[in-house]
């Protein structure tokens, strides 16, 4: 195991900055604690100790101190976080698991520790797999735990995924170091446990053969399945727009083959916006991008994410507002320039067009211009962005849109040019 360990360690170690080790006290932490302190004699490494204590068992307060006292003996800096479980609603399991790393994070930040590192091994990683089959994951989300990962600031080290639990306890008793036992690991009040202690050797029973292998297998075929997504799917990657706006993605001309690709396309550009749309919804979303549907919205949480003509467009359900600026300037009608919904979405846009000092920019105001409307939609304009960009308005009339490109004559004579400057304020 020590080779596992250094091996990792040397394609990702900054030598010069420690790493932060997640300290539980139990036997897959502690042998990854003591195969550190190893690795730190045949390369440069500096450690440090996160433990959390969760309050859940009598002893806790204990064990916290038992591993102080165990970091003083090793001169490796010690930071405690005790949680209070009785303030805590919900689900228990989750809470404690975000303030953990939200701890990690934290000590990760002030000390400037490169990354956490943590004990999660090869049965931890057939649990998630099962756990995530059973919750109907994607096939391209059965990979399960990842060996490195950056959640937020904070990088997440997983040396251990290749180790089974028994070859890490083998370790301990061959080298006599002791651990903590959490009974609560087993305890089938919490979902981790229950399966640990009933799910996992159940259906190993009933179905006659060992299952951890096959759910290993079937984690690494759903890994190379993404990994190939990824690549398959980079003319698209290359495709999305993110302005100050929201994201734009034009598959008005081109879409993927299959449903199956475009879901994956829709996963990864809603998951970069921190949104996941449920199955009926995804259903919903795919059909409305294969019938070029305009029109269509999906609402997820503070976000919005609407589909037009092929076109996703992600953005906040309230929006900022403009900044207005203009200029007058030497120009003529073979000068006009007007912008497109397209430019517009850029967040920052102008217009040169004929103005005279009655004119002001402000919003459109539903209701009081149909024949805008109909403009607009003879004009295949996004419905959800229609009255939300200023237009240019003279005695109480719109004359000048920027969301179809073209002009319209609804306006009193004007004998100035102006060049109009629009910037989305964030």
């Amino acid at each position: 195991m020590e080779e596992i360990v250094l091996r990792f360690l040397k394609m990702r170690c900054d030598e010069a900055r420690p790493i932060l080790v997640g300290l539980s006290g139990g036997p897959d932490s502690i042998a990854l604690l003591y195969l550190l302190l190893k690795c730190a004699k045949m390369i440069p490494l500096k450690l440090g100790i996160a433990h959390i204590d969760h309050r859940w068992r009598q002893e806790s307060e204990k064990e916290a101190e038992t591993l102080k006292t165990l970091a003083e003996s090793l001169h490796v800096p010690f930071h405690l976080k005790v949680l209070d479980p009785t303030s805590m609603h919900g689900n228990l399991e989750a809470a404690c698991r975000d303030l953990r790393y939200q701890f990690f994070a934290e000590v990760a930040a002030i000390y400037d520790y490169q990354a956490v590192v943590l004990g999660h091994h090869q049965d931890d990683q057939a649990e998630t797999i099962l756990k995530r089959i059973l919750e109907g994951a994607s096939l391209v989300k059965l990979r399960g735990i990842a060996e490195t990962k950056q959640q937020g600031g904070l990088a997440i080290w997983r040396p251990l995924l290749e180790v089974d639990k028994a070859k890490i306890l083998s370790w301990l008793s061959k080298h006599d170091i002791p651990f903590f036992n959490d009974s609560t690991n087993l305890d089938p009040k919490f979902l981790r446990g229950k399966m640990r202690s009933r799910m996992m050797p159940y259906l190993a029973k009933e179905f006659g053969k060992e299952i951890k292998s096959a759910l290993l297998y079937l984690g690494k075929e759903s890994e190379e399945l993404e990994h190939f997504f990824q690549t398959h799917l980079q003319p698209y990657f290359e495709k999305i727009l993110r302005t100050p706006i929201g994201v734009w993605v034009d598959l008005s001309q081109k879409q993927p083959g299959t449903s199956f690709e475009l879901k994956q396309l829709l996963r990864y550009v809603l998951s970069e916006e921190g949104i996941s749309f449920s199955r009926s919804q995804m259903d919903v979303a795919v059909k409305c991008i294969r019938e070029k549907r305009a029109n269509c919205c999906i609402e997820a949480g503070d976000h919005e994410v609407q589909f037009d003509r092929g076109n996703i467009f992600i953005g906040k359900k309230l929006w900022a507002d403009w900044k207005v600026a203009y200029e007058f300037v030497e120009s003529d009608e073979k000068d006009l320039k007007l912008p497109t919904w397209r430019d517009v979405w850029q967040g920052h846009f102008f217009a040169i067009i004929p103005w005279s000092d009655d004119c002001k920019v402000d919003l459109p105001v539903t209701g009081t211009a149909n024949w805008l409307d109909k403009w607009w939609t003879n004009h295949k304009v996004p419905a959800f962005m229609r009255w939300k960009i200023p237009v240019v308005w003279q005695n109480n009339r719109i004359v000048y849109e920027f969301l179809s490109g073209k002009m319209n004559t609804n306006h009193d004579k004007m004998r100035k040019w102006a060049k109009v400057t629009l910037e989305y304020s964030i």
